[in-house]
């Protein structure tokens, strides 16, 4: 019986650990394909971006992960990281954006019409383009059944709940993502920094 409670008690802790990662714990992914809601933090930026260059930014990028990750987990929701890089060269795009922790989707290439920036940002009339940016939404996904009997994912609208823009320190730039991150990456209002 003591085994058993202590066998329980380990499994609670380690379960709880895995909801709430320390600050030195980078992201690690636990999404999984099924019904329910997503939410998405769509992160762009380039290589010829200069707060993007700053390694506080990029510590500043995987702590907002590992922050709307635990939320997501608590409200009972999916969640995934994309990273958009706008470079030209993809290979260099893609080597660059893992310097700031692992994205559970990469789309890379081709400048301003890299569709990451298309979707996230040229399609969105409230969307400014600025780098580095940050768009977190959210929607929802069934499972719906197709003409032929199967069945398919469908989504939802994406439902954009922040846009934040804009590099330097949180005490300088408090609208900006490291300011956004140091305030818990919430999601109730907008955050812009031009």
């Amino acid at each position: 019986m003591l085994l058993l409670l202590i066998t329980s008690l380990f499994f609670a802790l380690t379960a709880s650990a895995q909801e709430t990662p320390s600050d030195s714990d980078p992201y690690v992914t636990t999404f999984e394909q099924s019904e329910g809601t997503d939410l998405v933090m769509v992160y762009i930026m380039s290589q010829d971006c200069g707060p993007c260059h700053d390694p506080e930014m990029k510590t500043a990028i995987d702590t907002a992960k590992r922050l709307l990750q635990s939320r997501a987990a608590t409200e009972g929701k999916q969640f995934s990281a994309v990273g958009v890089v706008k470079n030209y060269d993809w290979e260099e795009g893609i080597a660059f954006l893992a310097e700031s922790g692992y994205f559970d989707e990469v789309i890379a290439g081709r400048s301003w019409f890299n569709t990451g920036v298309v979707e996230h940002c040229w399609q969105d009339s409230e969307c400014a383009p600025g780098m580095p940016m940050i768009r977190v939404f959210e929607r929802d996904v069934t499972n719906a059944e197709t003409p032929d009997g199967g069945s398919r994912y469908a989504f939802g609208p994406r439902r954009y709940l922040v846009t934040v823009k804009g590099g330097g320190d949180a005490e300088d730039y408090p609208d900006g993502i490291r300011g956004w991150v140091s305030a818990g990456a919430p999601l109730d209002a907008e955050w812009a920094f031009d």
